[in-house]
C-alpha cells in the first residue's frame, strides 16, 4: 500500500454500486473523476480522510453501462509526487 507523506497509509474504499434502471431509476448519464492507486500527493486530503480507488473496481460498478469515456491520467505534482486519475463517462441504459 502507498504511505502518504506523514507515514500515512491512504485507506481504499469500495465505490457506491450505480443504480439501474431494474432498481427503478430513470436512464442518466455519470460522469466521475477520481483520484487513484498510485496517487503519491496527498497535500489535499487530510490524514485518514481520503481513499484512493482501484480504477477496475470503478469500472466494474457501471456494469450494464455503456462506458462513452474512460481514460487514466497520470501528471507529475510537487515534491516529486504524482497524481493518478480515473476519469469515467457512462450511460445508464434505459427499461428494455
Amino acid at each position: 500500500m502507498l504511505e502518504a507523506p506523514g507515514g500515512v497509509a491512504p485507506t481504499r474504499t469500495p465505490a457506491a454500486r450505480p443504480r439501474t434502471p431494474a432498481d427503478g431509476h430513470r436512464p442518466g448519464v455519470a460522469a466521475i473523476n477520481l483520484l487513484r492507486d498510485g496517487t503519491t500527493f496527498m497535500d489535499m486530503s487530510s490524514p485518514g480522510g481520503h481513499c484512493l480507488f482501484d480504477p477496475d473496481d470503478l469500472l466494474k460498478r457501471f456494469n450494464g453501462w455503456e462506458v462513452l469515456y474512460e481514460a487514466r491520467s497520470l501528471f507529475a505534482a510537487p515534491h516529486d509526487t504524482t497524481k493518478n486519475f480515473i476519469t469515467v463517462v457512462a450511460r445508464r441504459p434505459s427499461e428494455a
